[in-house]
């Protein structure tokens, strides 16, 4: 017998891999699922899941409450709000390192785990809010605001110095963006998308430059935009490419998983599914759109049902310890 020992470590030293981790919203028990290494081991109230930077810590919320959860040991901690989320906003929060920012009309800060509050943030946003947060880049937060010029995005670090990143307003008179339909991303640098016209513009702007890299109509297998479409829900990828999940009705109504590629929207082959998202690891997780909406982990071994009556899926950042 042979035995081979790594340079500085002994026997038992090793350090276990990190489990694989990813969570699951139950579509009528308002009710976040964590998964570990394939078995759902945890789960707290609350909607709209997200992960911090590392992965250590889930977050949901309700109207009345916010809720974290560490991901090692499944204790949840939670704080009541006393505060609404600014009307318009789907969900206005984000998590920068170990703080959860919220407007309240304000920017508040509130210490992960246990939600303790750290304090306003003094940021210099125009007046007229209610303003969302839609997420962190670099440490910093970006804030949307609404005012009689439009929409605008804004960029806060953390002594409150703020300055405006994009165009002015976000999105021409008249088009159908909405925060809901906002995305920010830390994949591949500071890189947020946004939709306008029900998706049939697709915009990226660099958060460093405020340059817009794909001002161009997303057209669908065509010279111009579906009559209708609807995003189902849009994500990066580990890789750092943009995928939406979109309803057209051109012939009908239909459903297409793209991606966007020389600025504009190419579909992706897939399966007749509402939520999809890559795994850094290899394999994939994905919902299947009819009844019983089952949440499928499909990867070397093969496909393996994790979940019914799934209606959404969150991953840790692909940077993160968590993310393999």
């Amino acid at each position: 017998m042979v035995l081979v020992m790594l340079a500085g470590t002994v026997p038992g030293d090793e350090k276990p891999a990190a489990p694989r981790i990813y969570a699951y919203a139950d579509l009528y028990s308002g009710t976040v699922h964590l998964v570990r290494d394939g078995t759902a081991v945890d789960s707290m109230p609350g909607d709209y899941p997200a992960f911090t930077s590392t992965g250590r810590f889930l977050v949901t919320s309700t109207r009345e409450k916010i809720f974290a959860m560490d991901v090692t040991t499944g204790a949840v901690h939670e704080r009541a709000l006393t505060f609404l989320a600014p009307a318009g906003c789907q969900v206005s929060r984000s998590l920068v390192g170990d703080e959860v920012m919220l407007v309240a009309p304000t920017l508040r800060r509130f210490r992960l785990p246990d939600l303790t509050e750290a304090g306003p943030v003094a940021a210099a946003l125009p007046a007229r809010l209610p303003g969302c947060v839609l997420g962190e880049a670099g440490g910093d937060v970006i804030v949307l605001v609404s005012n009689r010029s439009g929409r605008q995005i804004h960029r806060v670090d953390a002594d409150g110095t703020t300055r405006q990143v994009g165009p002015e307003p976000l999105t021409p008179p008249g088009s159908h963006s909405a925060p809901a339909d906002i995305l920010l991303t830390v994949a591949a640098g500071a890189r947020l998308a946004y939709l306008e016209d029900n998706a049939a513009v697709v915009h990226v702007l660099d958060l460093e430059t405020g340059v817009d890299t794909v001002p161009s109509t997303a057209a669908l297998g065509g010279p111009g935009p579906a009559v209708e479409m609807f995003v189902e829900d849009m994500w990066w990828s580990s890789a750092g490419v943009l995928h939406a999940m979109i309803q057209t009705e051109e012939l009908g109504e239909e459903y297409r998983l793209c991606r966007v590629a020389g600025g504009a929207w190419e579909p992706v082959p897939t399966g007749d599914w509402e939520y999809v998202r890559d795994r850094p690891g290899g394999g994939r997780l994905f919902v299947e759109r009819s009844r019983p909406y089952g949440l499928y982990e499909d990867g070397p071994g093969g496909t393996r049902l994790i979940a019914e009556s799934v209606s959404g899926i969150v991953t840790p950042p692909p940077s993160g310890p968590f993310a393999q």
